[in-house]
């Protein structure tokens, strides 16, 4: 990994990101990845949606309705596991910006 800042120093950055690719060429079918960048916002609205309802609601997805809820079931099925790690991070960062916004 290159010491300087990508703007300091973009050719090492650039050289960085090929030996990575290269190192690990099929790690992840392109297909794959497609598919992950179409479900991300999906997602991560229902994960929102589900941690801004109201608590008290009964069950795990008790803020979503039926059909969110087996949306959100198919998509934990469909994505990968490290996929739905980063996605929940980015919907929990979201939620928690969102209550402080409204704290103010």
């Amino acid at each position: 990994r290159p010491k300087q800042s990508a703007k300091q120093d973009p050719k090492a950055w650039w050289q960085y990101a090929i030996l990575c690719v290269k190192q690990k060429p099929n790690s992840r079918p392109w297909k794959a990845v497609q598919q992950i960048v179409r479900c991300r916002k999906q997602y991560i609205d229902l994960v929102m949606k589900n941690l801004l309802s109201d608590p008290e609601r009964n069950g795990f997805h008790g803020g979503l309705s039926v059909q969110e809820s087996q949306a959100l079931f198919e998509l934990e099925d469909l994505l990968p596991v490290e996929t739905l790690l980063a996605f929940h991070l980015l919907a929990l960062r979201r939620v928690f910006a969102k209550r402080c916004e409204g704290s103010r």
